[in-house]
């Protein structure tokens, strides 16, 4: 059975007992509350009684319960925060990839394109597992987002995000993740143009020789001309993880950091926990003629401060450039504005 599928097996089986949410303000999605003005039977349905053009928040609460459908939230509906019910219990779930449906457009579980989306307590999953062969000949299931964003200001507290190939996708604007757990196979943790920090989040690979980041950001074009600290205070995209977790199954080994899909792709892992599974390059090639920005500073765990790294994919990040350019306020500007606490909810 694979990997995936045993995990959320296992993940729904724990899940199974967490208790109903309710609200004397906003929307309720339930599929056992009798519908009325403010009940609806998919997480859609409320995302499309939401007002249009939204000045502040608009509560949609989602009850236990497997929802499988595919969620879209326009660029006309800002302001949504999605909560949860607790023990990571209210899922939405769908099982598609641009393989499995011939397209070109990667489908998406549960797609954001509005501003000032805020996510509490949910589970976002793609189960497609569907195989195909890749030009290496690694089998893989094709580009199968759970979770995708491209608004300004989005924040996901104490959430799941659960796939195999290309599980987040980080498109556009800035994110903020906490406390989430983020587990796929090939490139879970992607994206052009978008910039996010993870702050005490688990990252969890699944296959063996598989990869956490592939970052698209372009390389500055004058690059070449300026110093570490000029490219770390000039970079925009990419992603920070900080105070994180990563981790894989038992038996699954040799995965990497990340590879880099865009020439200046960018990824820092900060005060980060790194096991012996890692492989101890840590980075591997996909891009020909990139120049990442990669870099572990001060990580701990038994795959930490590996002496193989791969050098020419990577820079070395010392702890003062650190506390200057890649900590939450330095990453997101203006983001004490609207981060926000993550257990608002419980």
């Amino acid at each position: 059975m694979n990997t995936l599928i045993i995990s959320a097996l296992a993940f729904l089986t724990a899940s199974a007992t967490a208790s109903p949410v309710s609200s004397k303000h906003g929307l309720i999605v339930s599929q056992t509350a009798a519908k009325g003005h403010n009940v609806f039977r998919t997480v859609q349905e409320a995302v499309n009684a939401v007002p249009d053009h939204a000045t502040s928040e608009q509560l949609i609460f989602v009850e236990a319960g497997i929802y499988f459908e595919q969620v879209i939230i326009p660029k006309t509906k800002p302001f949504i925060t999605i909560v949860g019910a607790g023990g990571n219990s209210s899922v939405v779930q769908f099982d598609r990839s641009s393989n499995s449906d011939g397209s070109s457009v990667t489908p998406t579980t549960f797609q954001v394109n509005a501003n000032d989306f805020t996510s509490f307590g949910m589970t976002y999953m793609n189960t497609n597992t569907e195989p195909f062969l890749g030009a290496d000949g690694v089998r893989l299931a094709g580009p199968s987002p759970a979770l995708y964003t491209a608004g300004e200001r989005t924040g996901i507290y104490n959430s799941w995000i659960l796939g195999w190939q290309d599980t987040l996708l980080t498109q556009a604007g800035q994110a903020f993740y906490e406390n989430t757990y983020i587990e796929g196979a090939v490139d879970y943790i992607w994206g052009q143009h978008g910039a996010a920090f993870f702050r005490n989040c688990t990252l969890n690979t699944l296959r063996s020789g598989g990869y956490i980041v592939a970052e698209g950001t372009a390389a500055q074009p004058d690059a070449g001309n300026l110093d570490l600290d000029q490219q770390l205070n000039s970079t925009f995209g990419g992603y920070v993880m900080e105070s994180c977790t990563l981790t894989a199954p038992e038996g699954v080994t040799n995965w990497f950091l990340g590879r880099p899909w865009g020439t200046g792709a960018t990824a820092f892992y900060v005060d980060s926990f790194i096991p012996d599974s890692v492989n101890p390059t840590y980075w591997h090639t996909m891009t020909a003629g990139a120049t990442p920005l990669y870099s572990t500073i001060n990580c701990t765990g038994p795959g930490a401060n590996s002496d193989s790294i791969n050098t020419d994919l990577s820079v070395v990040v010392s702890q003062q450039q650190a506390e200057e350019f890649l900590t939450l306020d330095a990453w997101l500007p203006d983001s004490s504005s609207w981060i926000q606490e993550p257990n608002r909810f419980n």
